[in-house]
């Protein structure tokens, strides 16, 4: 089943950066395996700008991994764990 899906993801880095990008997700033919592209927002290191990468859901236990890749060659890898509560 090929599933995609469009999402806004925000957060704050370790220096206190807020970060925000939108994506549009495809499967990448692994379950719970997508690649994405989308623009992202980053204070002083990208106001914004184009992005992909890779997110990876998994429902045990549950977690969100994201590797996203910035023009400018910047990574910014992350992880949820997100929980009911």
């Amino acid at each position: 089943m090929n599933l995609s899906f469009v999402e806004t993801m925000r957060g704050t880095l370790n220096d206190g950066t807020r970060v925000d990008f939108q994506i549009r997700t495809k499967s990448s033919g692994k379950p719970g395996h997508f690649t994405f592209e989308g623009v992202v927002h980053a204070g002083k290191w990208c106001a914004e700008g184009p992005c992909e990468g890779t997110l990876i859901i998994s429902l045990r236990p549950a977690s969100i991994a994201y590797v996203v890749r910035f023009a400018d060659g910047l990574i910014l890898e992350g992880h949820k764990s997100p929980t009911l509560l």
